[in-house]
């Protein structure tokens, strides 16, 4: 059970990650705050891939959109295998 809950906790925190991240495109903001440079180091690796995948339209990045479909998806894999096997 401490294993669901880790994964449970892991899935959030890239939830939350990317939401901040999301939400800091809406806003001028100094991409050299630490707190928002760490942020975008969390992040980048993980939607670099989607933007090479999907490229922005009329600048709207969709990347974000597939990553958390993709996240929930792999979150319910992940925890209906442990389920069963534990």
């Amino acid at each position: 059970m401490e294993l669901i809950f880790l994964v449970n906790l892991l899935f959030k925190i890239l939830k939350i990650i990317l939401v901040s991240r999301i939400i800091l495109s809406w806003f001028p903001h100094n991409r050299f705050n630490p707190i928002i440079n760490f942020i975008y180091v969390l992040s980048d690796p993980i939607l670099e891939p989607f933007r090479k995948l999907i490229k922005p339209m009329n600048g709207i990045d969709f990347s974000p959109i597939i990553l958390f479909f993709l996240l929930n998806i792999l979150q319910n894999f992940i925890l209906r295998f442990l389920l069963t096997t534990i």
